[in-house]
């Protein structure tokens, strides 16, 4: 008779573990807002890439967020952190994410989308994906 529950249980639990990804998760997607130089305020034009991130933030029951700053200046490490964070504030003013589900960092001028000052190097990567 003990063997019975013991296998009851073990059902149980393979029921459980296969039923734990959502039907709705897919795969992350990345936006970017690319910054002016030593700036932090996001600008009109990465406004698009901002909205649509938040939009498929919102349309999953349970959003994962990933922001990475990145920099190409002397104060690079500073900044990239300062501007993930305002990427960060922006979308939790928005509703939808809660700010405990938004991992942030900065990678200061370690990882440039191409070589020297460039726009595209002041920037903040923003990975969504649905749990």
């Amino acid at each position: 008779m003990l063997r019975r529950p013991r296998l009851l249980a073990a059902a149980t639990i393979g029921l459980a573990l296969t039923s734990v990804a959502p039907a709705h998760a897919q795969a992350p997607k990345t936006f970017s807002v690319h910054f002016d130089e030593n700036q932090t305020a996001i600008p009109k034009d990465g406004q698009a890439a901002l909205g649509a991130a938040v939009e498929m933030a919102q349309e999953c029951a349970k959003a994962q967020v990933t922001l990475v700053g990145h920099d190409d200046g002397p104060k690079a490490d500073e900044v990239s952190l300062a501007r993930a964070n305002a990427v960060r504030t922006a979308i939790v003013n928005a509703g939808g994410v809660n700010a405990g589900d938004i991992k942030v960092e900065g990678r200061g001028g370690k990882q440039p989308k191409v070589p020297g000052a460039d726009r595209q190097n002041r920037r903040v990567d923003i990975s969504v994906s649905c749990k």
